[in-house]
């Protein structure tokens, strides 16, 4: 009892603010491809190269794949060594909804098949019960022979 007071009490000494973090992370609220990537200094030659690489990614392959199955590029060839963020996740993105798509038309089809197979079954008597009670009879005569071994070795 001792311990629900506590744990009510504590409840009361904590204002609901102190309990829930409402403060956003701005990284967090915008996707990728939204968020600022020019730094505020201004782009000089020097620091050009180093601004590049700042503003990019180092593409892996298998997201090389992506960029060119996404339609992004040609071909693996033409893919650039870095590419923007916003580009590789817009990449991803679309290649992940192929895949679904594959993936529920190729279940549609595949309960398709379930279903034609089982209506043939059907037709030829074959059902999980008829497969049970034969199952079932099986064992019982294995077990009857094993008694009538183990009865006639006894009898020895």
């Amino acid at each position: 009892m001792s311990n629900l007071l506590r744990t009510v009490s504590a409840g009361a000494r904590y204002p609901y603010r102190y309990v829930v973090n409402t403060s956003r992370n701005f990284s967090r609220t915008l996707p990728r491809s939204e968020k600022p990537t020019v730094p505020s200094e201004a782009v000089t030659e020097q620091n050009a190269t180093s601004l590049h690489q700042k503003m990019t990614y180092v593409v892996k392959p298998y997201q090389k794949y992506a960029l060119v199955w996404s339609g992004t590029y040609k071909s693996v060839a033409d893919v650039p060594e870095r590419v923007s963020h916003g580009v590789i996740d817009s990449a991803l993105n679309k290649v992940r909804v192929k895949i679904a798509v594959y993936m529920m038309i190729a279940t549609a089809l595949l309960a398709g098949a379930a279903v034609y197979s089982g209506k043939k079954a059907a037709q030829r008597g074959d059902s999980l019960a008829v497969r049970g009670l034969a199952y079932h009879a099986k064992l019982h005569e294995e077990a009857a022979k094993e008694k009538e071994a183990a009865i006639a070795k006894s009898a020895q």
